[in-house]
């Protein structure tokens, strides 16, 4: 038959129990004990302390009585004597608090020797002046001595009840003491039983708690690492051996859902990846073909129009150059030069958008970045100028990178343009391009006083746009990131501390030509 295990709720509960009573019941006797102890030693402070201060004022009262009694005999008068007598009732009054005080018998007996001591001195001195009364001053004063002497055994009764009542607390004090040194010993023996009680609690808790919990924690730790067949011993108490049946059923369960997760998990896997493959080719395949059908069709759309515009401008040009006329010469400059190189830049930006379509296979070569910029800042300065804004140029004379130089000049120019439109909508003055020297590469900064951009992480998709309908196609900071690729460098964009946009180029250095 199998035996009922115990309960450790049970025998938790219980010995918790216990053990709390045991604590609370000794803590509250020792500090009761002490409290008492420490209370009795405080009382009695206070009453030496009484005691000495009424000394102190009937020793005072004493000699003033004494003074007063000089006073009158060298100076009889009514107001000297009526003097003399309340200063005796305050001796006696002073007296008369002993009275109202718990003491022994033996300190009572001092008291009435101080009183009787008062009742002498007062005795000695009412017989002086009844002889100066008399008229006998020669004897009245030949009682002084007397009187010094009953003031002597005065002051000498109250030393001396203090002295004694000094005595008995000294000995109460140390009866207390040592009453509180076996409270303290009792204390300490029973806070070592409680440390012994503690420390075989300790040992029964690691024995029957905490080694089952470890063997749980480190099967539980096993099944989580991917451990098979994992299995908890059999446990002393029914609450843990509950959770060990329940571990061994969980971990059974859990074997098999994993060799069943794992058989799937390929599949999926298998599954997910061709998918992704396919997706990838798809969205490719129709993103370039869609670039491709749009900018084959916009470029031959406006390569037929610019091409005609380009030869009449230049035929025009050459007229005019050719021609006597001054004012013809003058038009051919301000007017048809122009139109002609417009329409250059108007053919050279479609090859660059035909160019995003297809991967280049121009070229690299060593630019030098201060002209190339410098090239590109001057076809947008004026720009600027007219819009009342600047461009802050800080690139050292020295510096040279691997790049295409019309393209490195096209993606300056889509930047400036793009800084433009920001501080056109802002309050921004200025765009500053900076460049300087990092290890193998040089970065190439530009920071604008704009809004900054909205979504940093997609500045450089194609069509991506936050401009107005027709003022943008989010083209230019797409063909900016693909030809820093083609350079072999990275472009990143974020906002300034202060909101602007910041563009971010890293380029390949070049040895300085």
């Amino acid at each position: 038959m199998k035996a009922r295990r115990r309960s450790l709720r049970q025998v938790m509960f219980v010995s918790a129990i216990t053990f709390g009573v045991i604590v609370t019941a000794s803590v509250l006797t020792f500090v009761s004990l002490s409290n008492s102890i420490h209370k009795e030693v405080d009382n009695g402070t206070e009453q030496s302390m009484a005691e000495e201060q009424i000394a102190d004022a009937i020793v005072s009262s004493s000699y003033g009585q004494q003074l007063l009694a000089y006073r009158y005999l060298e100076k009889p008068s009514a107001a000297g004597l009526a003097e003399f007598h309340d200063r005796g009732q305050q001796v006696y009054a002073e007296i008369r608090q002993y009275l109202f005080r718990e003491m022994p018998l033996s300190a009572r007996l001092k008291v009435e020797a101080i009183k009787e001591a008062h009742q002498d001195f007062e005795v000695a001195a009412q017989h002086a002046f009844d002889l100066l009364s008399s008229g006998d001053s020669s004897a009245a004063r030949a009682r002084v001595g007397t009187l010094t002497a009953q003031a002597a055994a005065l002051e000498q009764s109250v030393r001396s009840f203090i002295a004694e009542r000094d005595h008995q607390r000294l000995v109460l004090r140390a009866e207390q003491e040592a009453a509180l040194h076996r409270l303290q010993m009792a204390t300490g023996a029973v806070a070592l039983a409680f440390a012994l009680a503690a420390i075989l609690l300790a040992h029964l808790l690691r024995r029957r708690v905490m080694l089952p919990l470890y063997d749980l924690s480190t099967a539980v730790r096993e099944l989580s690492e991917g451990a098979d067949h994992v299995r908890v011993a059999p446990q002393r108490y029914q609450e843990f051996q509950l959770v060990a049946d329940g571990f061994d059923g969980m971990a059974d369960r859990i074997r098999h859902s994993r060799e069943e997760l794992h058989a799937r998990n390929r599949e999926l896997t298998q599954t997910l990846d061709d998918l992704r493959r396919a997706q990838q080719e798809l969205v490719q395949h129709e993103k370039l073909r869609a670039m491709g059908e749009m900018l084959a069709g916009l470029a031959h759309e406006l390569n037929n129009p610019l091409a005609g515009i380009l030869g009449i401008a230049e035929c025009i040009k050459m007229d005019l150059a050719d021609s006597d006329d001054p004012k013809a010469r003058e038009l051919c400059e301000s007017m048809v030069g122009p139109l002609v190189a417009e329409s250059l830049r108007a053919r050279d930006l479609v090859r660059n958008l035909l160019h995003f379509a297809r991967q280049s296979t121009e070229q690299l070569e060593h630019v030098h970045l201060l002209g190339a910029v410098e090239v590109a800042v001057g076809l947008r300065r004026h720009v600027f100028a007219q819009a009342e804004k600047t461009i802050e140029l800080h690139v050292a004379d020295d510096l040279y990178v691997v790049a295409q130089a019309q393209k490195l000049q096209h993606a300056v120019i889509n930047i400036a343009n793009n800084a433009l439109d920001a501080l056109r909508d802002g309050d921004g003055t200025a765009l500053r391009i900076e460049a300087t020297r990092d290890g193998t590469s040089v970065l190439l900064v530009f920071e604008d006083e704009g809004a900054g951009f909205q979504q940093p992480h997609r500045a450089f998709d194609p069509f991506y746009t936050t401009k107005a309908i027709g003022t943008g196609t989010g083209l230019g900071l797409a063909l900016v990131h693909r030809f820093v690729q083609e350079f072999g460098g990275t472009v990143h964009a974020d906002n300034t501390p202060d909101g602007g946009a910041r563009l971010t180029m890293r380029l390949r250095a070049a040895p300085d030509a």
